[in-house]
């Protein structure tokens, strides 16, 4: 198996160290830079598949992650910033990054997301912004699991209005509704999409996934604890242990606990969750 090769452009030295350290064990080869100059002796090699760009959120920044991505549209480019406003990550989402990380960051949150993006085959383009405005998020996410991380480490400073505590589980939901699309509905072929849509009103978020999948009938999941057949999480797992399936099949169920309301169309290839709250004034 061919090494993975990490390049990392970020200002902060005393980081080189550190995640070099962090690296270690897991045998990448990495390379680090402090400015967009300094590494275009690396952007120009083919090998640096996963780019970590941490550096000064100005009027040059959109010019250097460009830099980064040139030619290589299939290089997965983790930002790292402590600008997590709105019109920035919009930005950053246009620009077709694979993911985002706040500052200060945990290291075990970035090798998730390292991780996920070397499991993606270079063949698998980025997701495409259909729309990306605060109010519309709508994304084409190709079936492929490394994404799920990928949109949560942005969906999370979306719901920023949201108490952290119902935040997350909204979060768990989500990445439930796309893990089916992905699993169930594309079957796990890359080479289909999943329209993802995050719409937000005042106190009201609709969340919509739809896959290319034949849809299914709620009412008869025999792998699923949902539905008409009523099957207990022992009975599910049993199912899906003989069927050779990993373990699950109780998200949806979790959803429908977590949403004010769950939706599906008639083919039972798109779902929409419904979630309102009221503003509390708590910290999140």
């Amino acid at each position: 198996m061919q090494q993975p090769h990490i390049l990392g452009i970020l200002e902060d030295v005393s980081q080189h160290e550190a995640l070099r350290s962090a690296f270690a064990k897991y045998d990448y080869d990495t390379q680090f830079a402090t400015h967009i100059e300094e590494a275009k002796k690396f952007l120009s090699q083919d090998e640096f598949s996963v780019v970590l760009l941490d550096l000064p959120v100005d009027e040059n920044f959109f010019i250097h992650l460009e830099k980064a991505q040139q030619n290589h549209p299939t290089r997965r480019v983790i930002v790292i910033s402590s600008n997590p406003k709105d019109d920035f990550l919009l930005q950053l989402l246009q620009a077709q990054i694979f993911a985002f990380l706040p500052k200060p960051f945990e290291v075990e949150d970035l090798l998730t997301q390292i991780k996920a993006a070397l499991e993606l085959p270079l063949f698998v383009p980025q997701w495409k912004v259909v729309s990306a405005v605060p109010h519309w998020i709508e994304i084409n996410i190709p079936a492929h699991d490394s994404f799920i991380s990928a949109l949560n480490s942005f969906l999370f400073h979306f719901l920023k209005e949201l108490p952290r505590k119902e935040s997350r589980l909204l979060l768990y939901a989500v990445q439930e509704l796309v893990q089916n699309a992905i699993e169930h509905g594309n079957k796990r072929d890359p080479h289909k999409k999943i329209n993802f849509r995050c719409l937000k009103s005042k106190n009201t978020l609709v969340f919509q996934v739809q896959d290319q999948g034949e849809g299914f009938l709620i009412g008869s999941l025999p792998h699923a604890a949902i539905g008409n057949l009523q099957n207990s999480p022992i009975q599910v797992a049993e199912y899906r242990k003989k069927k050779g399936m990993r373990p699950g099949g109780l998200g949806i169920s979790s959803v429908l606990r977590i949403a004010d309301g769950i939706i599906f169309n008639e083919s039972g290839n798109a779902v929409m969750m419904i979630k309102r709250w009221e503003e509390t004034g708590e910290e999140v």
